[in-house]
């Protein structure tokens, strides 16, 4: 069947519309793993493994200056529960097909 093509169409994305990753972000609780899988395979598919785990790195730097800034200072925490565990999910395979382990 040939696609069909209508320019009159609009798309709408409901992000986090049928999860509960914007629920859980701002609640600051884990978010499912296939959120740093897909987070994972994007880094390395556009940088590479390298670049994907330059970015883990650079998020980890970060996160401890803010946890310095939130432990002595007056800020907020605001990242998610084991965030800094889970960025690291599927890094050593990250464009391998993933099964979950939490949810």
């Amino acid at each position: 069947m040939p696609p069909v093509i209508v320019p009159e169409c609009k798309v709408v994305h409901l992000r986090g519309g049928t999860s509960n990753v914007k629920a859980k972000t701002a609640n600051l609780e884990r978010r499912p793993s296939y959120y740093y899988a897909a987070r994972s395979r994007y880094f390395a598919k556009h940088f590479g493994r390298f670049g994907l785990w330059w970015a883990n790195v650079l998020w980890t730097i970060g996160r401890g200056i803010a946890w310095v800034r939130e432990t002595f200072g007056r800020k907020e925490p605001h990242t998610c529960r084991k965030e800094a565990v889970d960025i690291w999910t599927n890094a050593w395979r990250p464009l391998d097909r993933y099964e979950g382990q939490h949810g």
